[in-house]
């Protein structure tokens, strides 16, 4: 097993039927058996059945649509404890645009299975290499991308509020749950971004999209040092602006910003 679960944020678009958010988490439950390179798990429809709650005929319906969307593959089906046969799935290598959570995320009791579905789906929408996305209103635009109906929405979105999972600061959602997080590596450009990221919030600011050449300019003044580079968000940025780059910082934190990268201009020879 790793240590966090990869799933593609195609879902959102691969996933359309009434029981989307439960086979999303069909999904990752049986991906987090995966224990080498072989990208292969197995698990019986009966364990999986009682793990979330369903009839062994539920999770065979999910299956089967996680197979026609071909986010798995059945591999070979092999006979279990108490003639329970089970599948052998395998999954395709991803390589870009996909999410990860972590496994401690299947099994919060406090959590419902449609809501740890719909959380999946919040954080598929989000920008790359951040936790939050934009949305024109909640009872059309979101709840389309989310897959709840208008009549739902809001009493799904309260109780994940409630549970402190998101929150929402004007029309962009935050996916705040300690399940989904920013970054897996330590490096010190996620560091200095994840310490920036967690002060635009607590100031009740969208956070900006990571810019590699602006962490790149921070990381040579605080690499080392990121103690410095909190006292100096507290110091120098007691008010932030509505809209944030983080060329912003840069400015205000070090008096400079990454150079642009200058327009070429083509020339014609006639």
């Amino acid at each position: 097993m790793s240590d966090f679960i990869e799933y593609p944020n195609s879902i959102v678009n691969l996933l359309t039927t009434k029981s989307k958010h439960e086979e999303a988490l069909t999904y990752v439950v049986i991906k987090n058996e995966i224990k080498d390179s072989s990208r292969t798990a197995s698990y019986s429809q009966e364990q999986l059945a009682e793990l979330l709650s369903v009839t062994p005929k539920t999770i065979y319906n999910h299956i089967t649509r996680l197979k026609e969307t071909r986010l798995l593959t059945v591999k070979e089906k092999k006979q279990g404890e108490a003639d329970y046969p089970y599948n052998v799935y395998q999954f395709p290598k991803l390589k870009d645009n996909f999410s990860i959570v972590l496994p401690t995320f299947i099994n919060d009791i406090e959590l419902t299975t449609k809501e740890k579905g719909i959380l999946m789906f919040c954080k598929a929408y989000c920008e790359n290499g951040t936790n939050h996305f934009s949305f024109k209103n909640k009872t059309d635009d979101l709840a389309k991308k989310i897959g709840v109906g208008k009549n739902q929405i809001n009493g799904y979105l309260r109780g994940l509020e409630q549970k402190k999972h998101i929150r929402f600061i004007d029309h962009t959602l935050i996916v705040c749950s300690p399940y989904f997080p920013l970054a897996i590596k330590n490096d010190y450009d996620n560091i200095i971004f994840f310490i920036i990221y967690r002060f635009c919030l607590s100031k009740n600011r969208v956070p900006p999209i990571k810019d590699k050449k602006a962490i790149s300019m921070l990381g040579t003044k605080y690499v080392d040092n990121y103690k410095l580079l909190v006292a100096e968000l507290k110091a120098k940025c007691p008010q932030l602006p509505q809209s944030l780059h983080l060329n912003y910082f840069c400015q205000v934190l070090m008096n400079k910003k990454p150079a642009m990268k200058k327009a070429t201009t083509a020339t014609f020879i006639l």
